[in-house]
């Protein structure tokens, strides 16, 4: 038998096992994951004790007491840095709590008093704020104990297929697409920060009365809570933290599961039931300070290099009880606005506002053309910016017209609105088609034929195919 890390040969197996024992082999073990050189065993007894760590300790007071200890160094910080806060009631069991409900790393208690008063007032400090934002998916709420009384969620697309970054991520490193689809997640990207924003300011009475505000996003992405002319997150807020533990997709559902999990209490039998994984970031410590400080650098460096905003962090496939979370939905019915904007290239400028004024009105009166609104279309087209030559203008993939929508959809009462404003019947759409052709059935063409009648020199309408004066039968049809 032999130890290659003391470079010894042993007799027997019991010698072997009290070999494997001393401080001796647990130091060169040490040094051999150090990469340095093994001592003997007289230079071992003999050493300066400032290069030596001991592993086991001693019980006599020795030299060997002044060396750093560093198993208990670590055991002592892994407490320190572990996510939950772990005390004792009166009855002495055993429980933890996670500290971000407490205080956050800015904020901490001084001494155990401090602390025992915070813990005092956790009972009646239960309104808390949570806001989560990845890949253009964003969930917030605000609960008052369980009860969940303010919640919003929507989503933008932002990300970059098959690359899993945003937009302007992309751009602040050189490559400025002027795609289609490069522009639209710029506007995307706008038009969520603007959403989140309004969302903060309209609920800026019950965030400023929450005790704490959880927050998980991307350093990136921080400033979309944290801007604006008058934010209404401050980040010197002493009650923002952010959540300990790893979260799926900011879902609804899921700021339910982070409330419960993080509102949770723990109770433990014995002490030996305790987990101690190591932890994924670490305190500066005197100990090996070179060694942590080399481990930072590379993970700023991997941080760097990756677009944490666009990694969700996986977990388990089976989740806990405290993650089946029932939420009832209420359907209500609304109307839904169509977009006329179709994905063909274009430099979109956010600067003009009167282009995006008229974008809005075309959508709106898009909508109430093709679902027959009359009281709102005359509303809308009391609008100073409706001329003929906006009402005139071809949009979409189709290239149609206002009148194309009212002729296609059989509203007899918009048709004759939108020629009395000056709807032209002689457009036609992509498929080269006038609106009269494009009408669906023969009364609403019929409608067209008794304007024409009313209507003799208003329009060209041989040009528009509509037929000439409608005789006695088609009259009482």
């Amino acid at each position: 038998m032999r130890c290659n890390s003391c470079d010894i040969d042993l007799s027997n197996r019991d010698e072997q096992v009290t070999h494997y024992k001393s401080d001796w082999h647990r130091c060169n073990l040490k040094r051999k994951l150090k990469n340095l050189e093994k001592i003997s065993e007289e230079k071992f007894d003999v050493a300066d004790v400032g290069d030596i760590s001991s592993i086991s300790g001693s019980d006599s007071e020795s030299e060997l007491e002044e060396i750093i200890d560093e198993s208990s160094v670590q055991e002592s910080d892994h407490k320190i840095r572990h996510p939950r806060l772990f005390l004792r009631n009166k009855e002495g069991k055993l429980f933890s709590i996670f500290h971000c409900i407490l205080y956050n790393k800015k904020d901490e208690p001084e001494n155990e008093n401090d602390l025992r008063e915070i813990i005092k007032g956790l009972a009646i400090k239960t309104k808390w704020s949570i806001f989560m934002l990845s890949g253009g998916h964003f969930a917030g709420a605000v609960f008052d104990k369980n009860a969940m009384i303010l919640h919003k969620t929507f989503h933008r697309y932002v990300v970059r297929a098959k690359r899993g970054t945003v937009q302007s991520q992309h751009d602040k490193k050189g490559g400025h697409a002027k795609s289609a689809g490069a522009n639209l997640r710029r506007y995307n990207e706008a038009s969520l920060t603007q959403q989140i924003q309004n969302i903060l300011k309209e609920w800026s009475c019950d965030i400023a009365t929450s005790s704490r505000i959880f927050i998980r996003c991307s350093m990136s992405s921080r400033s979309i809570l944290f801007s604006g002319k008058s934010p209404v997150l401050l980040k010197d807020d002493k009650r923002i933290t952010h959540m300990p533990f790893p979260t799926r997709r900011p879902t609804l559902k899921e700021v339910q599961r982070v409330h419960a999990k993080l509102s949770n209490c723990l109770f433990y039998s014995d002490e030996s039931v305790l987990v101690r994984s190591p932890p994924q970031k670490v305190k500066k410590s005197p100990v090996r300070r070179e060694n942590i400080k080399s481990n930072t650098s590379k993970r700023k460096k991997r941080r760097n290099s990756i677009d944490s905003e666009e990694i969700e962090k996986q977990e388990s496939s089976t989740e806990d009880d405290e993650d089946d979370c029932i939420t009832n939905y209420n359907l209500t019915a609304a109307m839904e606005t169509f977009s006329t904007g179709n994905l063909k290239e274009y430099e979109h400028s956010f600067g003009n506002k009167k282009e995006d004024e008229l974008k809005k009105l075309r959508n709106e009166i898009y909508t109430y053309c093709k679902y027959g609104d009359e009281s709102k279309l005359k509303d809308a087209l009391k609008d100073s910016k409706v001329t003929k030559k906006f009402l005139n203008e071809r949009f979409g993939r189709e290239d149609t017209t206002f009148l194309h929508t009212a002729c296609k959809n059989k509203f007899e009462n918009i048709i004759v609105l939108l020629l009395d404003v000056g709807c032209d019947p002689t457009i036609r759409d992509k498929s080269g088609s006038y609106p009269y052709v494009v009408a669906q059935d023969r009364q609403t063409r019929n409608i067209l034929r008794k304007y024409r009648t009313a209507n003799p020199t208003q329009y060209d309408y041989e040009k528009a195919q509509v037929s000439c004066v409608l005789n006695v039968y088609c009259v009482t049809n």
